[in-house]
């Protein structure tokens, strides 16, 4: 997942003991996080990606790399979906492809001089 997410400017961080809540500016809604969500919410700064995420929230909790990476995908996407970060970008659907691109060289625009004429 390469994707480097960036908390909405609208998005404010009460921290709290146990965890924090996040506020949309406008809303009267709070998303409370627990205590290792509060913790990636502070690694999001936009400058790293998923990666680099997980491996930092990884070495702060002693988790496995898998698990790092499993955890902080699971929250940026939940995060996402709720509009306190930027979204994942979607993925560019497939270009049209151009007749005979994987055909033989034969085919080629190009002509090539014959050999020994030159």
């Amino acid at each position: 997942m390469s994707w480097n997410p960036t908390p909405h400017q609208s998005i404010t961080f009460y921290p709290f003991a146990d965890g924090a809540a996040l506020h949309r500016q406008g809303s009267y809604r709070l998303l409370v996080l627990n205590a290792t969500a509060a913790t990636l919410w502070c690694m999001i700064d936009g400058t790293r990606d998923v990666s680099q995420l997980a491996r930092a929230y990884g070495r702060r909790f002693d988790l496995e790399p898998s698990a790092a990476q499993k955890d902080v995908e699971v929250m940026l996407l939940d995060f996402a979906r709720r509009g306190c970060c930027t979204a994942m970008p979607r993925a560019k659907p497939p270009g049209p492809r151009s007749r005979g691109a994987n055909r033989c060289c034969s085919r080629s625009p190009f002509v090539w001089p014959a050999a020994g004429s030159g």
